[in-house]
């Protein structure tokens, strides 16, 4: 039966028996497998006895994806089916099992049209077979849907999960439901809610009818949660809000009640849904630490504001994608130093000016949406070398991919590659910076350990 077991016996060199350990001693011993293993080593633990199954499996069956499975190597459709008809008809452990599921995410199922017709009519049972297994899972607090079709069955069961605090909706579609349907996720209390969608008028029934003030993070592409936000007409908990979407106007009012925002994240299709006319007060968002915007938006953003933490990305508008000569003077603008900075690396490569106003820094991350190589980039490496003295506190100064087209071809790094950015590398002082600093090109990894620097280099994958 689910969860039987027995403590493991144990005995000295002679065989006489010696005191059983305690659970929690082996807890110990198994939490970094419970914390950081894959699914797979969690499930191998399990599978080891009795009693590190009735250990492990709280942690196996924590979370439960029902995944995209259509294919020709499935033609009788998905295998979540086969749970979710044991679920249905009581088949051995499947429901024993749903009690311990506390995250769910039915995830990346092909829209219809894309399938061949012979699969076609499983996926038209998938809302069906979602809303069943759902109403078994009675512990849930984390649920996922993606590219799934929501029905009228699936939004009814979500208001009998009590314990429910995350909810996200990606790329969904709706069927059979009206704007009256929506009203019943209004008893929802979630700290948690993401919907990346289109602003389809579903999508905008979707938002409205969520109840906003239990809410600690937000993530939306539908211009009406903005208008949501803005009527709350008290002050909400949100601390981390992020805003996706190129048809919205945000205005003062869109922060009246955020006092407690410390993470803003405004995506580049949102650029232009903060203008010149919004006009931010001291009072405003007095607890932002954290922000990732444009370039255009940063000085609306910054002055003022207790920021640690910005990462700028370029916006929709060729023009910007030059560095502006006044962006590292913002930054000083905010009440607090930053410490950690993100910026493309072509603002860094053909900034014209001082870097002064970045003595507190102690990370820089340089993000490259071109398909160049990293690994090559020995011009790159002596800008940081030169500018290196600009940042006395930096521990870190990665170079990194952010792949925009397809990731950039794998390069043979060299042996003579290594050794010319190792020259490179040693123009700079052993007394500057921290005792360890490390300098990331790429997949090519250096770390200086007093005054010595070594090359650590990534895998191919």
């Amino acid at each position: 039966m689910l969860r039987e077991w027995s403590s493991p016996t144990r005995v000295d060199e002679s065989g006489n028996p010696l005191p059983l350990l305690p659970n929690e001693l082996y807890e110990e011993i198994l939490s970094p497998i419970r914390s950081d293993g894959s699914p797979q080593d969690k499930y191998r633990v399990s599978l080891t006895c009795r009693y590190f199954c009735y250990l492990m499996l709280p942690h196996v069956l924590n979370t439960l994806t029902f995944d995209r499975s259509c294919s020709s190597r499935r033609p009788r459709g998905p295998d979540c089916f086969a749970y979710c008809d044991a679920l249905a008809n009581n088949k051995g452990q499947a429901r024993k099992i749903a009690k311990h599921v506390h995250r769910c995410h039915f995830w990346e199922h092909p829209a219809i049209g894309r399938l061949p017709n012979e699969f076609q009519p499983y996926m038209g049972l998938l809302p069906e077979s979602f809303a069943m297994a759902l109403g078994f899972m009675e512990n849930i607090t984390e649920l996922t849907f993606s590219r799934c079709v929501i029905t009228v069955e699936l939004v009814h069961v979500l208001p009998q999960f009590k314990q429910l605090k995350s909810l996200a909706f990606l790329h969904i579609a709706t069927f059979g439901l009206y704007t009256k349907e929506y009203s019943i996720l209004s008893t929802l209390r979630l700290s948690r809610l993401s919907m990346r969608m289109a602003g389809l008028q579903f999508a905008i029934d979707l938002a409205t009818a969520f109840d906003y003030t239990s809410l600690t993070s937000l993530v939306s592409w539908v211009p009406a949660s903005v208008r949501a936000l803005e009527s709350a007409g008290d002050w909400l908990p949100l601390r981390e809000l992020e805003l996706t979407m190129d048809k919205c106007h945000i205005t003062n009012s869109s922060f009246r009640w955020l006092r407690e925002l410390r993470k803003l994240s405004l995506g580049s299709f949102a650029e232009d849904a903060l203008n010149e006319v919004v006009k931010l007060q001291p009072s405003d968002l007095p607890n932002l630490e954290e922000l990732e915007c444009t370039a255009g938006q940063l000085h609306i953003l910054a002055p003022g504001r207790p920021l640690t933490k910005v990462t700028l990305k370029l916006g929709n508008q060729h023009e910007n994608r030059k560095c502006p000569r006044t962006l590292f003077k913002t930054l000083s603008q905010a009440s607090r130093p930053i410490e950690e900075l993100t910026i493309p690396v072509s603002w860094f490569l053909n900034y014209v000016g001082s870097f002064d106003h970045l003595l507190s820094l102690q990370q820089l991350t340089l993000v490259d949406e071109s398909n160049d190589n990293l690994e090559e980039g020995e011009k790159l490496l002596r800008r940081i070398c030169i500018e290196f003295p600009s940042f006395p506190e930096v521990q870190s100064i990665r170079a990194i991919h952010q792949y925009t087209y397809g990731p950039p071809r794998r390069i043979q790094i060299q042996d003579s590659d290594i050794d010319k950015q190792r020259q490179i590398l040693s123009t700079i002082p052993s007394g500057r910076g921290a005792p360890f600093l490390v300098i990331q090109l790429g997949r090519i990894h250096w770390s200086r350990r007093i005054g010595v620097w070594s090359a650590d280099i990534e895998r191919n994958s």
